[in-house]
């Protein structure tokens, strides 16, 4: 669902591609459409996050509804990148690379250094509760996750 309208990706019957498409008024209308096929629409606010064929790989991208600009979200990355959702500007999408898979995240700075300082604190926390826990030095703890 976007803006109260189902999106989804479609065979374009012209051309044999995947274009991105919305039901509106009970008729199909299609929103992202290029010599590409775009895969895997998540629609949120006035963006979509897609993945499409660049470059030899799948890469994210997010499509601005209100202005048509496309912005490359994983051009730096040399690996298949599909199934992409957002959650409050993050970005979650899946990595598919020779060796298996991984899920990650991308984000604006502002929630890279909130998620950040989030990922610090949950980590003192254990620190301490571990510490409490097994009763050994607080030295010795950081010296094993090192």
């Amino acid at each position: 669902m976007w803006k109260n309208k189902i999106i989804f990706q479609m065979i374009n019957p012209k051309n044999g591609r995947n274009d991105i498409c919305v039901i509106e008024n009970h008729n199909i209308k299609t929103i992202i459409s290029s010599d590409v096929s775009e895969v895997d629409p998540f629609g949120f606010g006035k963006y979509i996050v897609y993945s499409k064929p660049k470059d030899g790989y799948y890469r994210i991208t997010l499509y601005n509804t209100e202005n048509n600009k496309e912005i490359p979200l994983t051009s730096n990355i040399s690996d298949d990148t599909f199934y992409p959702s957002a959650y409050n500007n993050i970005i979650l999408f899946s990595l598919y690379y020779k060796n298996g898979s991984q899920i990650f995240l991308q984000s604006d700075s502002l929630n890279c250094f909130i998620l950040s300082l989030f990922l610090i604190l949950f980590f003192l926390l254990l620190i301490i509760f571990f510490q409490h826990l097994s009763k050994i030095s607080y030295y010795r703890l950081f010296l094993l996750y090192r």
